[in-house]
């Protein structure tokens, strides 16, 4: 929880130096994953964290993707269609490791 307040107030204080998109950036996945993974350790072991991490890492991918295609659809088609399509993506994203993960077990 320590580390996780430590990156907390680092970003926030670097924020203004910063700027939005980039502390918008960096803000989710270091403190997300540091919190979760933490509580992790100290529910489940060091092997939980592992398995959280094998489904973690793919998952980026997917979640950057949904940024990207709501990014450029906003402007275009509005916020309804916007996150309709990204969400579309998404999905089909975690559909595809989903699968190519349990046909790897």
């Amino acid at each position: 929880m320590l580390a996780a307040a430590a990156l907390v107030l680092i970003l926030t204080s670097a924020a203004d130096r910063l700027g939005p998109t980039l502390s918008g950036f960096l803000t989710p996945f270091p403190i997300a994953t540091a919190i979760i993974a933490a509580f992790t350790q100290a529910e489940r072991g060091p092997d939980a964290v592992i398995s959280y991490f094998h489904g973690f890492v793919p998952a980026l991918s997917s979640f950057a993707l949904f940024c990207f295609v709501f990014a450029l659809a906003l402007l275009r088609f509005g916020l309804p269609l916007a996150v309709t399509l990204a969400l579309s993506v998404q999905l089909a994203i975690q559909g595809i490791n989903l699968w190519r993960m349990m046909r790897s077990l």
